[in-house]
């Protein structure tokens, strides 16, 4: 009977720090939003540049089109017999 006893104390100890734990880490904290917001902000940061990256090698690869001559095709050399 006394190891039933110490047993249910051990158990009611146990559980109450750990029920206080997380209602504590459900919530966060305002370190953690402003954290969360700067990572967020950081990924737009970085689509933005990757769009704009992305313009300028449309660019980029538009004048190449435009600047390569349309001339004719290389003539062939004839042999000499």
């Amino acid at each position: 009977m006394k190891f039933a006893n110490c047993f249910a104390l051990v158990l009611l100890l146990a559980a109450a720090p750990v029920s206080g734990a997380t209602k504590e880490q459900s919530l966060p904290d305002k370190e953690m939003l402003k954290l969360m917001e700067f990572l967020h902000e950081m990924e737009m940061i970085e689509q933005m540049e990757m769009m704009r990256d992305m313009q300028q090698i449309e660019t980029i690869g538009a004048q190449a089109k435009q600047s390569v001559p349309r001339g004719a095709a290389p003539a062939k050399k004839e042999t000499l017999k």
